[in-house]
């Protein structure tokens, strides 16, 4: 049997580095991990949150998914979405409980992606939050 030690989602964005500082600025991620071309830009960037890591791809073209691209679980997530609005983001949909016993909230990220976040309020086997 495979056990799965962590995961990573990959998103796309138009420019790594603003794309990181976003991450950083705004959400309190850490932003160390920069891969450049010849010339410095940064191509590729892990940007993390605790054992959370998100993958920033440069892609020059590319469609926003309407849904969520990534979704986080966080052990705050009302004072997580407090930060954000504290550094003049705009959440989507503010903090709310789930019907699944989630306390969640999304914003979108500078390339328009949808990244949501929760907070398992039931936390155990019969959680939602695993």
């Amino acid at each position: 049997m495979v056990t799965g030690i962590r995961s990573m989602a990959i998103i796309p964005a138009r420019d790594v580095e603003t794309s990181a500082r976003f991450y950083a600025e705004m959400l309190g991620f850490d932003a160390n991990s920069f891969f450049r071309d010849d010339d410095g830009t940064a191509f590729f960037a892990i940007v993390g949150l605790g054992t959370v890591t998100i993958g920033l791809q440069k892609l020059d073209e590319f469609v926003v998914h309407e849904g969520t691209v990534a979704y986080i679980y966080v052990d705050d997530a009302k004072t997580l979405a407090r930060r954000f609005t504290d550094a003049g983001g705009t959440l989507r949909h503010p903090p709310h409980k789930t019907f699944y016993g989630i306390l969640e909230f999304d914003l979108k990220d500078p390339d328009g992606h949808v990244i949501a976040f929760g907070q398992d309020l039931e936390p155990g086997p019969g959680g939602p939050g695993l």
